[in-house]
């Protein structure tokens, strides 16, 4: 439940912002990591997290999936899964 009015200056509203590319640096390979990472590390399976890649309603990982391929993503979310059990395994002792 709201606490206040909606405003449509506020300045707190969540704005896209692109990111200018560095020579030699790969900003979608490492915005595609990151939210890999992200929705791995709160639980939701490789399968979910290829979906929503596949999905346009988020663009940011959907535009990576349309430029590089679904192969691409299922690569990187293999990696994902490798780092996320390696991080399991040394703060739990175990993979979760």
């Amino acid at each position: 439940m709201p606490v206040k009015d909606f405003d449509p200056e506020d300045p707190f509203d969540l704005v896209g912002t692109p990111v200018p590319k560095e020579e030699g640096h790969d900003n979608q390979e490492e915005m595609a990591r990151c939210v890999i990472d992200e929705y791995l590390g709160m639980g939701w399976s490789g399968k979910v997290v290829l979906n929503m890649f596949k999905t346009s309603k988020f663009s940011g990982p959907h535009t990576i999936y349309k430029a590089r391929g679904e192969e691409y993503v299922v690569g990187l979310i293999e990696e994902g899964k490798k780092r996320h059990k390696v991080l399991m395994h040394r703060l739990f002792g175990k993979s979760l």
